[in-house]
């Protein structure tokens, strides 16, 4: 999977990236330290650079300050781009994000641990792994 790629196909804006690409390697440092047995180090960055695709449906444009200095000069691009997700995968970004993991991955197992890592599941998750 090249993750700059598939961010370029969904015109994902560069705030949204450096999030994903941050998230992945905090999960990657945190693979690192947890028994190699128990974890697929692989299969959770692949998760996370693609947790938050779906996220464009939650900008509120009236906040540019938010976005990228390169991109605060297409936000007509990216309220089509938001237009676009919704027509395209719903109002959900969640739901977005899972329909493009689908898109993007035959990897199953993104999907089911994405659908899985909700906040609500995340001590049932990662705290037994964690031996807490």
């Amino acid at each position: 999977m090249d993750i700059s790629a598939v961010y370029a196909e969904y015109s994902i804006p560069i705030n949204l990236q450096n999030h994903m690409l941050r998230v992945a390697a905090l999960g990657s440092l945190i693979c690192d330290q947890l028994d190699r047995q128990l974890v697929d180090k692989d299969l959770i960055v692949k998760t996370l650079l693609l947790h938050d695709m779906g996220n464009i449906l939650k900008y509120n444009f009236s906040r540019i300050d938010l976005f990228d200095e390169a991109d605060r000069k297409n936000i007509e691009k990216y309220k089509k781009v938001q237009r676009d997700f919704e027509a395209r995968y719903g109002s959900d970004p969640d739901i977005a994000t899972l329909k493009i993991i689908k898109e993007t991955s035959t990897d199953k197992r993104i999907e089911n641990l994405c659908e899985q890592a909700h906040w609500l599941n995340l001590k049932k998750m990662f705290l037994p792994i964690a031996g807490i």
